[in-house]
């Protein structure tokens, strides 16, 4: 049974669910197959009310692995300035179909034996897999760290035209040879 949580406009269904206002009601999606879009409110128990509409099957699309598949890359930069530019080179290049720039985070690390620390921000980028290793050369390339943050997240599904745009607009950031690359150093 899915929980409303604690607090008003709460969903407690997990990394999947989120809420969003709307003319002061409050519609937690929660994905469910194809489904989503449960409206909740006071007294309605998720788990058995009603799907309110379903998403046409057309508009979400279900990434089976293929090298163009839309990927999540994650990494951080030591300033804000830095941070636009590392951003701007990689979407005006096409590595990146998009780029967001969060707020400054407090970041604890050990380095070469000692605790360190500091502000930094973080940086989501949106590309294809088959662009990953064009993206990390030219990202070690504008970043002063001696090893950047790099991380990775597969996208299970997602909306059909997005993830066609996000292929669309990093096809010059893809090296055709890439294919047969890795991005480990032991390679």
């Amino acid at each position: 049974m899915l929980n409303p949580g604690p607090w008003p406009g709460f969903c407690a269904s997990g990394a999947s669910g989120y809420v969003r206002a709307r003319r002061g009601r409050t519609w937690c999606a929660v994905w469910q197959g194809l489904q989503c879009a449960v409206g909740w409110q006071p007294g309605i128990n998720m788990s058995t009310a009603p799907v309110s509409h379903p998403v046409a099957p057309a508009a979400v699309r279900r990434q089976e692995g293929d090298p163009a598949d839309t990927v999540i890359v994650q990494t951080t930069a030591p300033d804000l300035m830095l941070a636009k530019r590392i951003a701007h080179h990689l979407v005006e290049e096409r590595r990146v179909a998009c780029a967001h720039i969060g707020g400054p985070v407090t970041s604890m690390y050990m380095w070469q034996g000692k605790l360190e620390g500091g502000d930094e921000i973080p940086l989501t980028f949106k590309t294809a897999a088959d662009a990953l290793p064009a993206l990390y050369q030219r990202l070690c390339e504008l970043h002063p760290y001696d090893v950047p943050e790099f991380l990775v997240q597969g996208v299970v599904a997602g909306s059909a035209p997005y993830l066609a745009w996000v292929t669309e607009n990093t096809r010059a950031g893809v090296d055709p040879d890439s294919s047969a690359h890795c991005l480990c150093k032991d390679d």
